[in-house]
C-alpha cells in the first residue's frame, strides 16, 4: 500500500482525483493484476484499472516523487466530468499522475507496476495462444 495524492489531466489541466492509498491487486476474474486507489476519508474508488504494456511510467521531472502514466480508466470518477465520460465512452485511455512522500515509495511502486505489468502481458500472451490453440482444433475437427 502506498500513500499518494491522484491526479488526472482533463480539458488541459492536472486536476486532482484523490488523496489516499493506492494499492495493486489481482482480479479473481481474469486474472490480471489492477491498480486501485481509494480516497483517504470516503473511501472512493478514483483510480481502477489493469496494468498493460499500454501504461508506460514516466517521472514527473517538474515534480519531486511524482509518476504519470495513461491507461483507460474504471472507477466510477470516470463518469465525473464530459470530457472524461466521452474518454471512457471511447474506451481511450486517461493520463494519471501520482505523487509519493517519498522517493523510495516512488522507486518501490514503479518497480511492482513494472513487474504486474510484465507479468499481466505473459498472462495475456499464453490466453491469446491457448485460443488459438483452440481455434486451429476446431478448424481440424471440422475438416474431418
Amino acid at each position: 500500500k502506498f500513500y499518494t495524492k491522484v491526479y488526472i489531466y482533463s480539458s488541459d489541466e492536472w486536476k486532482v482525483r484523490g488523496v489516499g492509498t493506492a494499492k495493486f491487486y489481482l482480479n479473481k476474474e481474469n486474472k490480471l493484476y489492477c491498480l486501485i486507489h481509494h480516497r483517504e476519508m470516503t473511501g472512493m474508488v478514483s483510480l481502477h484499472h489493469s496494468v498493460t504494456k499500454a501504461s508506460n511510467l514516466e517521472e514527473k521531472e517538474d515534480i519531486k516523487n511524482c509518476l504519470v502514466w495513461s491507461a483507460k480508466d474504471n472507477s466510477s470518477f470516470a463518469n465525473c466530468s464530459e470530457s472524461l465520460r466521452k474518454q471512457t465512452e471511447k474506451n481511450e485511455l486517461v493520463t494519471f499522475a501520482i505523487k509519493f512522500k517519498t522517493e523510495e515509495d516512488m522507486k518501490e511502486f514503479k518497480e511492482l507496476f513494472e513487474d504486474f505489468k510484465t507479468k499481466n502481458e505473459e498472462k495475456l500472451m499464453k490466453k491469446d495462444k491457448n485460443e488459438k490453440g483452440i481455434e486451429s482444433n476446431d478448424k481440424i475437427d471440422d475438416e474431418t
